[in-house]
């Protein structure tokens, strides 16, 4: 199934989000997950990852070029992580490596 939560700022896209996220994972979807949001979210986005599911091996995807390419030589790999948080910018970058990946699920 899809939804959108489509609403003003500030009213909790993102917390509903990753509760959504972490009740998928509590009934044994393992991911990996997607997270695509807007590059000045993306501390935001970590930050409340962290506080609201911290056993989430969340794996932030920005950078330079040469930042990036280690990044996915060595932690895009299954297991490594549960979570991908990026940006839209660097999803059409690393278009290429990141839909080599199976996404149980993308947040957009």
């Amino acid at each position: 199934m899809s939804g959108i939560l489509a609403d003003e700022m500030g009213l909790g896209k993102t917390v509903q989000t990753i509760a959504m996220l972490s009740l998928l994972m509590l009934c044994g979807a393992r991911g990996p997950f997607l997270v695509l949001a807007p590059k000045s979210t993306l501390c935001n986005w970590a930050a409340e990852f962290a506080k609201w599911l911290p056993q989430a091996r969340v794996l932030l995807l920005q950078g330079t070029k040469e930042e990036r390419q280690v990044l996915i030589e060595e932690m895009l790999r299954p297991g490594n992580f549960d979570v991908v948080l990026t940006s839209y910018e660097m999803m059409l970058r690393e278009s290429g490596e990141v839909a080599k990946r199976y996404w149980r699920y993308v947040a957009s």
